[in-house]
C-alpha cells in the first residue's frame, strides 16, 4: 500500500507540449481577470459593456484551479522521485518569492494609516495583500499537507470516477448549501486548503493512473468555458465564483484534453515554440509581478478613458499583452542579475 504505483505514460510529462500551452492559457487568463480594466474605456454602442467584461473575465477561472491541479501533479511526481523531503524544500523554496513581493506590495501600495501589527497581518500577509497572494497561502497549506494527503489518495487513484464524482458533489454542497454565509467561514473564503482538494486529489490520480486521463476534445474544453459566467448570472450571491461546480467541470475538461493530446514541440512552429516555453517557465513571476504592472501602469501612461468602436474587446486584449510582455521582460531582468530566486517556479 506505501510502495508507489507506476507513473503515467509520456503524454503526462513535463516536457510536453500540451502541458506548457495548458500553463500558458492558464496564467494569460490570471492576467486577463487581474487587469482587463487597465487601460479605461468607456463603451461605444458596439462595445460590451463593463458589466459584460466581468462576465467574460469569469470564463477563466478556470486557470488557478487548473495550477492547483498541475502543481499536485509534479509534487507527486516529484515525491515518487525523491521522497517526502521535497515537500519541504518546496515549501522553503516558494516562501522566499512570498516574504519579498508581499513586502513590495505593502510598502508601494499600502494604506499604512493607523495600522498595527495585527491589522497589518490580516490585512497585508494572509492572502488578501495583493491579487496575488491568496495563491501563496493555499500552496503553504497543500505542500506542508501534500506528503499525508498522497498516502490517503494513493488507495484510491484506481477509481478516478469516484474521485471526479465526488468532488463535484462536493462543489455542489460548498456553493449551494449556504455554508459560505456562515460569518467566520466568509471570511476565510477560498483561502482555506480543503476547498482546493479535489484538484489535489485529480492530480495524485494522473501522476499514477493514465486511466484517471480521458480523451476530451479541444473543441468541448473551449466551448465549456461558457458554463462559468452562466453560473455566475444564475448564482449571484456573494460566494467565490472558484468554488462554483462550473469552474470545476471546465477546469477537468481542459486539464484532460492537453493531459489527452501528446502535442510536441516538433509540431509547432519554432518562434510559437519558444514563446509558449518562455511564458510557461515563468508563470509564478508573471503571477507575483502582474498586479504591480496593472497598479503603475495608468500612473506611467497617464491614459485617459479611451472610446472607439470595439474598445472593450481591443483594450482588454492589449492590456493582456502588456502584462505579460512586461512580466516577462522584468523576469529575465531578475534572472540576469542573480535575483531568479524572487520569480522561480
Amino acid at each position: 500500500m506505501n510502495q508507489p504505483l507506476p507513473a503515467a505514460n509520456t503524454t503526462a510529462n513535463s516536457r510536453s507540449a500540451s502541458l506548457d500551452i495548458l500553463k500558458v492559457i492558464s496564467i494569460i487568463a490570471v492576467v486577463f481577470i487581474h487587469g482587463n480594466s487597465m487601460i479605461k474605456f468607456n463603451p461605444t454602442a458596439f462595445d460590451i459593456s463593463h458589466q459584460g467584461i466581468k462576465m467574460w473575465a469569469d470564463a477563466f477561472r478556470f486557470c488557478v484551479p487548473v495550477f492547483i491541479f498541475l502543481w499536485a501533479f509534479f509534487a507527486e511526481k516529484s515525491l515518487i522521485k525523491k521522497g517526502s523531503g521535497s515537500s519541504f524544500s518546496r515549501f522553503f523554496k516558494l516562501l522566499i518569492p512570498f516574504l519579498f513581493w508581499s513586502a513590495v506590495y505593502f510598502f508601494l501600495l499600502g494604506k499604512h494609516k493607523g495600522l498595527n501589527i495585527v491589522s497589518i497581518i490580516s490585512k497585508y500577509w494572509v492572502g488578501y495583500g495583493w491579487s496575488g497572494q491568496y495563491y501563496f497561502i493555499i500552496l503553504f497549506q497543500l505542500l506542508l499537507l501534500f506528503p499525508l494527503i498522497s498516502k490517503i489518495t494513493r488507495p484510491l487513484v484506481n477509481r478516478p470516477v469516484v474521485l471526479y464524482v465526488i468532488s463535484l458533489v462536493f462543489f455542489v454542497a460548498v456553493s449551494y448549501s449556504g455554508w459560505l454565509n456562515i460569518n467566520i467561514v466568509g471570511k476565510i473564503s477560498d483561502r482555506a486548503f480543503v476547498y482546493w482538494l479535489p484538484y489535489v486529489v485529480l492530480g495524485i490520480a494522473f501522476a499514477h493512473n493514465k486511466d484517471a486521463i480521458f480523451k476530451v476534445p479541444v473543441w468541448l474544453a473551449v466551448i465549456s468555458v461558457v458554463l462559468m459566467p452562466l453560473e455566475v448570472y444564475l448564482h449571484p450571491e456573494d460566494a467565490s465564483p472558484y468554488l462554483f461546480p462550473s469552474v470545476f467541470v471546465v477546469a477537468m475538461l481542459i486539464a484532460n484534453s492537453a493531459f489527452s493530446h501528446n502535442l510536441t514541440y516538433n509540431e509547432i512552429n519554432r518562434g510559437t515554440g519558444n514563446v509558449i516555453q518562455n511564458i510557461a517557465q515563468n508563470t509564478l513571476g508573471i503571477f507575483c509581478i502582474n498586479p504591480l504592472i496593472i497598479a503603475f501602469f495608468p500612473r506611467l501612461t497617464k491614459l485617459g478613458e479611451l472610446s472607439f468602436a470595439g474598445c472593450s474587446i481591443i483594450l482588454p486584449i492589449l492590456s493582456t499583452i502588456i502584462v505579460t510582455a512586461v512580466s516577462c521582460l522584468i523576469i529575465y531582468i531578475l534572472k540576469r542579475v542573480k535575483l531568479a530566486v524572487l520569480v522561480a517556479n
